[in-house]
């Protein structure tokens, strides 16, 4: 070949270069926000991977973000899928901690508020937020903690990379979060305004980011992204009837000015699709496998588009696994220092004695988490969480609280067939003397009690592990008097007591209180009631021990509690009755699958000498003895039982039939006859205010009694 056919051939190849193989362009996905809504990401996420396709870049707001960060973080559809699915949303929300993590002498009287205004310096401070966001907090770090640190909080070093987008409450600023603690990240990203706190961020506070840009199309973009598919989630325009209540007006002018602001940021998406969910509610956990398959079929429907745009095969069905960039692995890492945020009023030994994490041993994440939900159930704070540093080749895990007002002025209110109407108001500090003592002053009353109480507690004397409990109290009662299942009258006790009492308490569950208690008891009853009228001295020895592992005090599905407690009135000290008296009490529970449980109660009580009539045992209806009135039967010897089953049809209502047997009696032998045996039907529906509860008792011998109850139960 000639030098002019060799420069020719040149010339051409040049001009012609050899054909490459198709690239996949940069695959983005920008995912909006939508409360429960939001919950369809992962049906799309699903449809994708079932079909060849992974996104190389996620940017997302709110809810968006927390879909999209856990699939960021290297897990495959059903992983993700089933993390979500498994969690109870509902809970997710709730402010009260677990309950096993509370001290035990803190659940001896669990009365919630139904509303809470809290003091600092005699100022009025009201609720930082609508929802506690400690469980999102928990959440978060269990699931996304290890990813970030792995990625050492650089969100590009992903195994997708990813943004959370996040607005500036100062100016409404779009915020985009590339790097720093990632469960913190995604908790600002979904700070929706006034139902979450917002997240302090390098000193500037941040909320939802759907109040800049829910659907941030262009911050996929600045990632690198060539097509970018949109997942539009979020709820429909509010039609003119919703928005004509107070609520309604609210929500539609929070809509017009977010709208507002989204436009300065509003870019075109490549592909945008909007799964077909009606107008199924941003605050309705419930129906995920609806929500879940109306986005996978909103996915399938994009599938042949966008693998054509991309240049990947159609008959491509196998998405590229995640790849999980090298990094430093969080849990089994050592643990070089322990830190706490600074705190303004509680001392930071105290809380480091709860959040009891050692420092020279692996991190475990369930055993982080758990000293988490200690420091949280405390109630000291209105939200903890955790983050990690890297510290050489170790790790500084550090403790983030926000603190609770340290005094507070509560009050409840509800409704039951047997006391009519009830009210509470308490006043509580938690903090008397810096070290977590608690003094409480409560008044309740309805048409049965009427209680005033001042309580100081604290879990210990310093330089011991015994606590200590003083309590003063003006009971005032009048419980109704049966005959033979006939109404008698009414009596009327009027206690004042002075109680001193030592404690101790092990592994959270376990309580044994000893103590004195003086006082005199005032007996007025009215006519037809076989009580005299008298007043006595009352001085007495008493004890109690309590085990308890129950997960929930009124609706248990598992777990176990005993109390064993007994008192001796002691003459020698002035009292002007010689006797005593014992009792025991258990529960336990178990779950029957996820929406069922069943419970077991038992009740024995003893007393020997001169027990005078305000002391004796009642007993009655609706749990030991369905069908009676609440503490028909009077007695010096008393038992019962219960078994009870419960069954969730929808996560709010619980339907529950019961059976049981009980009775009273003045001395051994009598009780065979006594025992009275029924049965029950009822429904409890849980709502913000406290449940709402009705239940029909009946008897073996044909007497049946209906029973209401609207809220909890005063602390009577």
């Amino acid at each position: 070949m000639n030098g002019a056919a060799l420069l020719l051939l040149a010339a051409t190849l040049q001009a012609a270069p050899a054909q490459e193989p198709p690239r996949q362009r940069g695959f983005g996905l920008a995912l909006s926000g939508g409360g429960a809504r939001g919950i369809a990401h992962v049906g799309v996420l699903r449809a994708l991977e079932d079909n060849g396709l992974r996104p190389d870049s996620i940017a997302a707001t709110s809810m968006g973000a927390v879909v999209g960060a856990l699939y960021a973080s290297g897990l495959r559809g059903p992983e993700l899928q089933r993390i979500v699915e498994s969690f109870d949303w509902d809970r997710l929300f709730s402010g009260r901690p677990e309950r096993r993590f509370v001290p035990v002498t803190r659940r001896l009287d669990e009365m919630p508020s139904l509303f809470s205004l809290g003091f600092q310096h005699w100022k009025i401070k009201l609720p930082s937020a609508a929802l506690g966001d400690y469980r999102v907090n928990r959440f978060l770090t269990r699931h996304l903690a290890e990813a970030g640190f792995r990625a050492g909080n650089d969100f590009d070093r992903m195994p997708i990379r990813f943004r959370a987008v996040a607005a500036a409450l100062d100016n409404g600023d779009r915020v985009v979060l590339s790097k720093g603690d990632l469960p913190r990240a995604v908790r600002a990203s979904m700070s929706i305004p006034v139902f979450f706190v917002p997240v302090d961020w390098n000193g500037r506070l941040l909320v939802d980011g759907g109040v800049a840009d829910n659907l941030p199309v262009g911050v996929a973009r600045d990632q690198g992204a060539e097509v970018v598919l949109a997942v539009d989630v979020s709820s429909p325009p509010l039609t003119r009837d919703e928005y004509e209540s107070i609520t309604g007006v609210a929500s539609q002018l929070s809509n017009a000015l977010t709208g507002v602001q989204n436009k300065t940021f509003h870019q075109e998406a490549d592909f945008a699709i909007r799964p077909d969910l009606g107008r199924h509610s941003a605050l309705d956990y419930n129906d995920f496998d609806l929500l879940i398959a109306r986005g996978y079929e909103a996915g399938l429907a994009i599938v042949g588009p966008l693998k054509e745009r991309l240049g990947i095969p159609a008959d491509r069905v196998a998405a590229p696994p995640p790849v999980v960039p090298p990094g430093p692995e969080l849990v089994g890492r050592r643990i070089a220092t322990v830190a706490v945020d600074p705190t303004q009023r509680f001392s930071e030994k105290l809380i480091r004695r709860t959040f009891n994490i050692p420092t020279g041993v692996p991190y475990d994440m369930a055993k982080g988490l758990n000293a988490l939900d200690k420091v949280f159930a405390t109630s000291f704070f209105d939200s903890a969480w955790m983050r990690f540093e890297p510290e050489g080749d170790d790790v500084r895990v550090v403790l983030g609280v926000k603190e609770e007002t340290t005094n507070s002025l509560d009050f409840a209110a509800g409704y039951h067939s047997a006391d009519k109407a009830r009210g509470m108001v308490r006043f509580r500090n938690q903090n008397v003397f810096g070290l977590g003592e608690r003094f409480e002053l409560l008044w309740s009353g309805s048409d049965t009690t009427r209680l005033v109480r001042a309580d100081l507690e604290g879990d210990r004397i310093p330089g011991t592990f015994v606590g200590y409990g003083f309590h003063a109290e003006r009971r005032q009662e009048r419980p109704r008097y049966f005959e033979h299942g006939e109404l008698q009258g009414r009596a009327g006790f009027e206690r004042e007591t002075l109680r001193a009492a030592l404690t101790r308490t092990w592994k959270r569950t376990h309580a044994f209180e000893g103590g004195v208690s003086v006082g005199r008891v005032e007996t007025t009853p009215e006519t037809g009631v076989p009580f005299l009228e008298n007043s006595d001295q009352v001085r007495s020895l008493f004890a109690r021990y309590v085990w308890d592992k129950l997960d929930d005090l009124r609706l248990p599905s598992r777990g176990v509690r005993i109390a064993v407690q007994g008192e001796r009135s002691v003459p020698g000290l002035g009292a002007d009755h010689d006797y005593w008296t014992a009792s025991f009490s258990g529960r336990v529970a178990r779950a029957l699958g996820r929406r069922s449980a069943l419970e077991l109660e038992l009740f024995a009580g003893v007393s020997g000498l001169d027990v005078p009539v305000y002391d004796q045992f009642r007993l009655g209806g609706p749990v030991l003895a369905p069908g009676l009135y609440e503490e028909e039967r009077w007695g010096n010897q008393a038992a019962g039982g219960a078994l009870t089953f419960r069954f969730g049809p929808m996560r709010n209502l619980k339907l529950l039939a019961r059976v049981g047997a009980g009775g009273v009696w003045d001395t051994f032998g009598d009780q065979t006859d006594s025992l009275e045996p029924g049965a029950g039907l009822g429904a409890v529906y849980l709502t913000p205010a406290g449940p709402i509860a009705i239940e029909w008792g009946v008897q073996s011998s044909g007497q049946s009694r209906f029973t209401f109850t609207l809220g909890y139960r005063g602390p009577y």
